[in-house]
């Protein structure tokens, strides 16, 4: 797990250093930015937080719906009614994430982030965002 928890801390680092730099915008440009003009729209969702590592909340497993791992702040959990599959979205204080998870009580303009630790999804709480959805291109393929 201390492994996983640098590959994200170095995720976050360079994501962080691309904004600074503006190779990707920051979430107040997100609203102009060209690919969110064309293919993406902006929506208020209820978000709460899910830990692949906290045994009885998943599937014990560690793995999203579509068969690849759940990744702490990469993956959301969405109702595929709702959001698509494979769609990026913009997730206020964490960046963008990949909708490849679903759940149970996933149902409606719910999403469920992936954090590391029961703390974290406790501090995280449950609360209303607004979250940019960029949808996928082409259909998203599964791992199964």
């Amino acid at each position: 797990m201390k492994v996983l928890t640098m590959v994200v801390m170095m995720l976050l680092a360079m994501q962080q250093m691309a904004i600074a730099i503006g190779k990707i915008p920051a979430l107040e440009g997100m609203k102009n930015n060209s690919v969110a003009e064309t293919r993406g729209y902006v929506m208020t969702v209820t978000a709460t937080a899910y830990t692949p590592f906290e045994p009885g909340m998943t599937s014990g497993t560690g793995l999203a719906y579509d068969g690849r791992p759940a990744i702490p702040y990469k993956t959301v959990a969405v109702d595929p009614d709702v959001i698509p599959l494979g769609s990026r979205v913009w997730v206020p204080g964490i960046g963008f994430m990949l909708c490849h998870d679903t759940g149970n009580l996933i149902k409606g303009n719910i999403i469920d982030v992936c954090l590391e630790t029961e703390e974290e999804m406790i501090q995280w709480g449950r609360k209303t965002l607004e979250i940019l959805v960029i949808p996928p291109d082409k259909p998203y393929l599964m791992n199964w």
